[in-house]
């Protein structure tokens, strides 16, 4: 009986989610605080879409709004742009994006898929820790499950949202217990 032949595991990922976020957050730049409060730039498996999210990123620390222009000066000015495509990189995400509605649904699937890409890794490393006959086995047990908690520590969901959803709540019951009697 052949052995069977080995596998080529290919890292899970979805290119148009990854654009179809970028793309939400140019055409509706309010989208991106949502986003960025679960989704980071490691969390982007293809290099040049890690430079817009880093180029986002600054832009909005800067309390601008991210569009066409003020990310391709971000990427300009990082040397950058020439490295994603050009201008003409920006433009199409912004042209392929079906709907800035579902922005946050996108990132899910790009946070899904950055999941499953920590944990293939994490488990190469606790095969690499069970394959070392040189520690023991409390050893490889304990670091191994502080690397799987690594990556499930990620997705334990959290109450944090951003200031503005609750102020936004706030002011407009307000606003409408004034209105009424």
């Amino acid at each position: 009986m052949n052995a069977p032949s080995p596998m080529t595991v290919q890292a899970p990922y979805s290119q148009e989610a990854e654009e179809a976020v970028l793309g939400a957050i140019l055409i509706n730049p309010d989208s991106y605080l949502t986003i960025a409060s679960f989704l980071k730039m490691d969390d982007f498996f293809i290099l040049r879409h890690q430079y817009v999210w880093d180029a986002l990123s600054r832009i909005n620390q800067r309390n601008e709004k991210p569009d066409f222009v003020t990310v391709q000066e971000e990427l300009r000015g990082m040397n950058q742009l020439a490295e994603i495509g050009g201008p003409a990189f920006i433009l199409n995400l912004i042209n392929n994006t079906p709907t800035s509605i579902h922005a946050e649904v996108y990132a899910r699937l790009v946070e899904r898929a950055s999941i499953r890409r920590k944990l293939l890794s994490a488990a190469d490393q606790i095969k690499g820790l069970a394959l070392d006959e040189n520690q023991t086995l409390e050893a490889v047990v304990s670091a191994s499950a502080a690397k799987l908690f690594g990556v499930t520590e990620s997705t334990i969901p959290r109450d944090i949202q951003p200031i503005k959803v609750p102020l936004n709540e706030y002011f407009g019951r307000v606003e409408t217990l004034m209105q009424s009697p």
